[in-house]
């Protein structure tokens, strides 16, 4: 009996982990030129949101830079640069977005970082839907306008934070998808 027990506590406690981890899904392009460009100096712009997520864009990209600041790869300008930068030219991001190649420019960057935020759902406890998070990032050669590097990439999970944590499901999946989008950018 207590064999049984044992084994079937087991079985529960794989299935629990497993169920816990992020599945995911990437697709990575790396411009031939890019390897020259690996020590650049790169400035990260504020990520779009999710549709109808409003401030998933700004989580995603504050993540990202983390990430990418910490592998020490980048010389990363920090956001607070570019916005006095920005406050100094009397300029709004928020226009200069549709032309990241002179942000690049303003702040001497060599590329220029620019996201989407193509998936923020959180999990349906009741139902099994998984929390998923979803990006697309791409680098910009600021002299050229060329693509040196695009990751799309998806993140979930069906284990549930939500009863407990309400707010951290997608932010945590969120931290797990920059860190392996950062991975798989520093990878050769």
């Amino acid at each position: 009996m207590i064999r049984i027990l044992t084994f079937l506590v087991i079985i529960i406690l794989t299935c629990f982990f497993i169920s816990c981890t992020p599945s995911t899904s990437a697709l990575v392009y790396k411009n031939p030129k890019y390897a020259s460009y690996q020590s650049a100096k790169v400035v990260i712009l504020p990520f779009k949101d999710a549709e109808a997520q409003v401030g998933s864009g700004e989580i995603v990209s504050s993540m990202f830079e983390m990430d990418l600041r910490s592998m020490g790869k980048f010389e990363v300008i920090k956001r607070t640069q570019l916005d006095k930068i920005l406050i100094e030219q009397k300029l709004s991001l928020s226009g200069l977005i549709e032309d990241p190649v002179s942000v690049g420019k303003l702040v001497k960057a060599d590329v220029v970082v620019m996201g989407t935020v193509t998936t923020w759902k959180e999990s349906d406890y009741f139902s099994g839907i998984p929390t998923t998070v979803g990006a697309s990032i791409k680098g910009i050669h600021v002299e050229t306008g060329i693509t040196l590097w695009s990751i799309d990439k998806t993140s979930s999970t069906i284990f549930n934070y939500g009863l407990l944590y309400p707010t951290t499901q997608c932010t945590r999946i969120a931290k797990k998808l920059c860190e392996e989008m950062v991975n798989a950018l520093i990878e050769k």
